[in-house]
């Protein structure tokens, strides 16, 4: 019986393992941890036209489920009323290329409960959106569905384009604080897939 550790390892992947330091391996752990957080279990978003259709006008911003929201964006009217972190990014559908902005938030909860490690072992001061958005990464999901002529969009199934962090706040004690360091560009514009 070998006791190598390469035992069990094809020639390539043993290659590939020797070559990923360990703390890039870590950091693929961790990516694969956030991933499976942020967009576990989110669909395709509700068109929600009967609100829009009432309203008459588009909304100013969209809550991480997609509902379509008329008040000024506060972290306060996140759908997670949990949430500890919370932020307002624009995104755009890649097929049809209409900008959007969209709230994401984060409740330490989910980590404790997703992890199963006891809430002692995570560091308090630890800012989970603000460390995504630093690997560009914004993690919505679907975007709000949108429409072409009438018509649900096709980019309504498609991950959105991430452009900006508009506003990124985070509770302390109870209270919300904005932390305009956390605001930034994610990505260069791109083409949408149905646009010229």
């Amino acid at each position: 019986m070998q006791t190598d550790k390469r035992a069990g390892l094809s020639k390539l992947a043993w290659i590939a393992h020797a070559l990923i330091s360990e703390r890039d391996r870590r950091f693929l752990r961790r990516r694969r941890e956030r991933v499976r957080v942020v967009r576990g279990g989110r669909e395709l978003k509700q068109p929600y036209k009967d609100i829009l259709r009432i309203a008459g006008v588009d909304p100013l911003w969209y809550d991480e489920v997609g509902v379509p929201r008329y008040e000024p964006f506060q972290p306060k009217l996140a759908n997670d009323i949990y949430a500890d972190e919370c932020a307002l990014v624009l995104l755009a559908c890649q097929y049809c290329g209409r900008e959007m902005q969209c709230c994401v938030s984060y409740n330490r909860m989910r980590r404790f409960l997703v992890s199963g490690k006891p809430p002692e072992e995570f560091d308090p001061e630890y800012c989970y959106l603000a460390d995504l958005f630093t690997h560009g990464v914004v993690g919505y999901g679907d975007p709000p569905c949108c429409s072409v002529d009438g018509e649900l969009c096709t980019g309504a199934t498609m991950s959105p384009m991430e452009l900006r962090v508009l506003e990124y706040w985070r509770r302390i004690g109870g209270e919300w604080m904005r932390m305009p360091e956390n605001e930034y560009e994610l990505v260069d514009r791109m083409t949408p897939a149905g646009g010229e």
